[in-house]
């Protein structure tokens, strides 16, 4: 049996024997069902139209006014801070963090908004200088340095740890 394969033409010959095949068939029913379900619309698309015999309300409706939150507004708020905060401290069970590159991580790599990132890592209890120490002691098992050398690593951009974190880690780290 020859199988029909892709071609990259403007006008590729395909084999039309392979669609007798069962393969083909199977490939010509998802596409007939795909098709189908399209040209049946939404079920918002089917809702009959509001009959012009139904009152409408006196009062006047404010077209431009700031929509009113609904009951879930709070809720979703909500959820995401947990999500948040859910994420921060699977970074920190991982691998050391300061606060501002766990934040900045988190707006990068998960897409949190800045106040949510900052209100998640914030709402844990963090020791930062434990985080330091931790981030230096990854570092130096990498590559040996001076203590000016890592606490210039670690107030870094790369590192972003306050100066009395650097050096507390400094100050602390095994060599």
């Amino acid at each position: 049996m020859k199988s029909a394969t892709f071609v990259a033409e403007p006008f590729a010959r395909v084999d039309y024997r392979s669609m007798r095949s069962p393969r083909g068939l199977v490939v010509l029913a998802v596409v007939g069902v795909i098709l189908g379900l399209a040209a049946c619309g939404s079920p918002a698309d089917s809702a009959p139209a509001e009959s012009p015999s139904v009152a409408r309300s006196a009062e006047p409706v404010e077209p431009y006014g700031e929509p009113s939150p609904g009951p879930d507004a709070a809720t979703i708020e909500d959820v995401m801070l947990e999500q948040a905060r859910v994420t921060a401290h699977e970074y920190l069970v991982v691998v050391a963090f300061s606060r501002d590159g766990l934040i900045n991580q988190m707006q990068i790599a998960d897409g949190f908004p800045p106040d949510v990132s900052a209100e998640a890592v914030d709402a844990l209890d963090v020791d930062w200088n434990e985080q330091a120490l931790r981030a230096a002691t990854q570092h130096l098992e990498g590559e040996p340095m001076t203590r000016d050398e890592l606490v210039r690593l670690l107030t870094s951009e790369f590192g972003q740890y306050t100066i009395a974190q650097a050096e507390y880690a400094a100050d602390h780290v095994s060599p």
